[in-house]
C-alpha cells in the first residue's frame, strides 16, 4: 500500500516516513500542495497537513475529493 505523507516540516515527514515504512507501507513525501498534487493519483492513502506553500492542503483535499472520492 501506498501512503502519501504530505507536510512542510522535513523532520515530521522523516519521522513518520520511517515508522511508515518500518510497517511495510511505500511512502510517498511531498513538502508542499503542488508536489502532493502531482503524487497523489499513484496513493492508496494520504496524510495531509493543513497549512502548506504553494497549494494550502484545503485545496489538495477539495481537489482529491473531487478527483478520487474513494481515497
Amino acid at each position: 500500500m501506498k501512503v502519501l505523507l504530505v507536510d512542510d516540516d522535513p523532520a515530521l515527514l522523516e519521522v513518520l516516513g520511517a515508522y511508515l515504512e518500518g510497517a511495510g507501507f511505500e511512502v510517498l513525501v511531498a513538502e508542499d500542495g503542488e508536489k502532493a498534487l502531482e503524487l497523489f493519483p499513484t496513493a492508496d492513502l494520504v496524510i495531509l497537513d493543513l497549512m502548506l506553500p504553494k497549494v494550502g492542503g484545503l485545496e489538495v483535499a477539495r481537489i482529491l475529493r473531487r478527483e478520487r472520492p474513494e481515497l
